[in-house]
């Protein structure tokens, strides 16, 4: 999926783009697997070769060839990246999920002692 949307990142210029530039400038990393991932994608470009979000640094770089050179971009995959972010934090986003289930089961039994008083009340009129 990732690799599908990284292909629309010049046609479409909107959420995509947006989305993709998001997730390197907070990940500090460049492609999927890594920054040569991007190239097909900027084939008619004259210069740039890497989105500017690729950047370690916003000024003097637009993701050209010699930023490439010059190490001003990031060069490790955003996939791999992820994958880390998700295993340190594997207990905090397994606690949110298990206490979002304790509020749906709190929920659920409120709905049953609600429809109990209900069912007692609807048997004495």
């Amino acid at each position: 999926m990732m690799t599908e949307t990284q292909a629309e990142y010049t046609k479409s210029g909107g959420d995509k783009a947006k989305v993709w530039d998001t997730i390197q400038k907070e990940f500090k990393c460049c492609g999927v697997s890594n920054y040569t991932e991007w190239k097909p994608q900027f084939e008619n470009s004259t210069t740039q070769v890497v989105p500017a979000s690729c950047c370690k640094s916003t000024s003097n770089c637009n993701g050209t060839e010699a930023d490439i050179n010059a190490d001003k971009i990031y060069k490790e995959g955003c996939l791999t990246k992820f994958e880390t972010f998700v295993k340190d934090n594997v207990f905090i986003i397994g606690g949110v999920g298990i206490g979002l289930a304790f509020v749906q089961i709190i929920g659920i039994l409120f709905a049953f002692c609600l429809a109990r008083a209900l069912r007692k009340e609807y048997e004495v009129v």
